[in-house]
């Protein structure tokens, strides 16, 4: 079935896609000014260019000199991921590497001419950006389960469902271009419709659930954050356990009353690195190696000292290797200087 429109032909599908074009670029204008749908109005923004080329060389419209059509299967899948990769990462901001996603579409135009080559590669393309974009949403509804409420990890099942519906799309789309030179145009026609048709339902549900349940996408928290605060909580956790490990070690062996001890004495010593010795004292012990170190030796100083005892002979066992030193460090720990410390213990044994 088909009307005229001046000179053009114009079949039922054409009324689609025009319907199409109008509904994605009223999404895309009333979608843009917030920054977490910018993936959707890209997906938008294909769409409708989309079908305006298809409405072009189905109508005669415009003289083109290449086929353009076939190359957009090259869009689909990039776009799709950088709109669920927009919506996982919260702050994502464009870039202008992001480009490069569309060169072997660029490229492919003058090839179009072998339309049917054009449309496999677009159709690997898609399942490649597919998987892409299923492990990114993964990854993200895995880290979103340890750390948000059940409520927003329930509230990503409508992005499951909008990939299958939307996977599905491409999947049966691709088949149907895919077998163009063996199918009757008939049929091809009619499937044709009936594909524009549930693409153009679906994007409609899309953009009336980014208006008026934005919550939804809301309840996206940063993928970034998320997978860095559980990096950090199983590392904290981590470097508690090897601090254990290590103030144990460092005690028994009394490794503190080395003078000149030094990270790399307590890497020999355990076999960790360096940089995990550093770390499991310094988010374990909440101090750093050289704090760690000199309150041991101030304390040693402590449980050892007695009224008579020779001050800076004990200070040097400690493991201090210069009076000023010990002076400046025993009284920033102690509050008092060693000799105070002292006159107060033979006080004490007086009273």
């Amino acid at each position: 079935m088909e009307l005229m429109v001046s000179e053009y032909p114009l079949k039922i599908v054409n009324i689609v896609e025009l319907f199409l074009i109008l509904i994605t670029i009223y999404g895309c204008f009333l979608l843009w000014p917030n920054q977490r749908f910018r993936g959707l109005c890209l997906v938008l923004g294909l769409e409708a260019l989309l079908m305006m080329f298809n409405f072009s060389e189905e109508t005669g419209l415009f003289n083109q000199a290449y086929l353009i059509t076939p190359v957009f299967s090259l869009c689909t899948g990039p776009v799709f991921y950088l709109f669920v990769r927009h919506l996982t990462y919260a702050s994502h901001q464009w870039q202008w590497r992001q480009t490069g996603h569309f060169v072997p579409a660029i490229t492919a135009i003058p090839f179009t001419v072998y339309s049917q080559w054009v449309l496999a590669a677009g159709s690997l393309s898609v399942l490649l950006y597919a998987f892409f974009s299923y492990r990114l949403l993964t990854r993200y509804n895995m880290a979103a389960q340890s750390l948000i409420s059940n409520d927003n990890v329930t509230r990503l099942g409508w992005l499951k469902g909008f990939m299958v519906v939307f996977g599905v799309l491409i999947l049966q789309d691709i088949f149907r271009v895919n077998l163009q030179p063996w199918l009757d145009f008939y049929v091809l026609n009619t499937w044709y419709l009936f594909h524009q048709a549930a693409v153009l339902i679906t994007f409609g549900v899309l953009i009336h659930l980014a208006i008026h349940q934005r919550e939804l996408f809301d309840s996206l928290d940063t993928y970034d954050n998320l997978v860095a605060t559980r990096a950090a909580s199983v590392d904290k956790q981590l470097n508690q356990d090897l601090f254990k490990q290590i103030d144990h070690l460092v005690r028994d062996k009394q490794l503190f009353r080395q003078p000149r001890l030094s990270l790399s004495d307590i890497s020999a010593a355990t076999g960790l690195g360096i940089k995990e010795v550093s770390a499991a004292i310094n988010e374990g012990g909440s101090m750093n190696f050289s704090e760690y170190i000199n309150r041991m030796r101030v304390n040693y100083f402590i449980n050892h000292v007695k009224p008579d005892t020779a001050i800076l002979h004990l200070a040097f066992e400690a493991g201090f290797n210069s009076k000023s030193s010990f002076n400046a460090l025993f009284k920033t720990y102690i509050r008092q200087t060693p000799t105070e410390y002292v006159k107060s213990l033979s006080l004490k044994s007086v009273g």
